[in-house]
């Protein structure tokens, strides 16, 4: 079931940086033919490695807000179900 029709699941806040803001990239994992780029509160899932490498070159030059832009913009919704 999709999240807009299920009214008892919230939409993820936005993340939004302003311009002295960074965020901490911490890790990448490969699962399953998809990527996890993870800060201390976010988690990115990605298909592309070559996204995940244009990202991260962004984010090695300082350029946080294109960086988190292009992850928020390729990214993905997993559930896990336990």
């Amino acid at each position: 079931m999709s999240w807009y029709k299920n009214k008892e699941i919230k939409k993820r806040p936005t993340i939004k940086l302003t311009q002295e803001e960074s965020f901490e990239w911490v890790k990448v994992s490969q699962l399953d033919n998809s990527y996890n780029i993870a800060d201390k509160t976010h988690n990115f899932y990605l298909w592309s490695a070559k996204t995940v490498q244009s990202a991260k070159e962004l984010y090695e030059n300082e350029e946080y807000s294109k960086s988190l832009k292009m992850l928020k913009k390729y990214c993905f919704d997993i559930t896990l179900e336990e």
